[in-house]
């Protein structure tokens, strides 16, 4: 069941970018935006990997305590919540992106908010 289906949504349920069905795998991994946005974040703070699916972030990617665990906290919880506001603007409003970049932009505003909380 998807995310929308859930909230009684009377939408189709597929991604409006890939037109396959939404899970919470495909918008925040799978996704041209997700996958972009992830790549983005591990070139740039020298991850050796970035997680793929759910069960991979959850079992091992973020370890209790690991190195840098509040900077990777940080940077999850930007990525996606940038990836959720980006799949609403397209899915409910009918915004889409007019370019990848805009994907980045929109981590780098809500990261420079937070920044403090770090």
């Amino acid at each position: 069941m998807t995310f929308d289906e859930r909230r009684n949504w009377k939408g189709d349920g597929n991604c409006v970018v890939c037109k396959v069905p939404e899970t919470s795998d495909h918008i925040f991994f799978l996704c041209p935006s997700a996958k972009f946005i992830w790549a983005c974040a591990n070139e740039a703070l020298h991850w050796g990997m970035a997680p793929s699916s759910m069960q991979e972030l959850l079992e091992g990617w973020i370890p209790l305590g690991c190195r840098n665990y509040g900077v990777k906290i940080t940077v999850l919880a930007g990525v996606l919540w940038t990836l959720w506001n980006v799949r609403d603007k397209m899915t409910i409003e009918g915004v889409f992106l007019s370019s990848p970049s805009v994907v980045i932009f929109k981590f780098d505003s809500f990261i420079q908010r937070w920044r403090r909380l770090l």
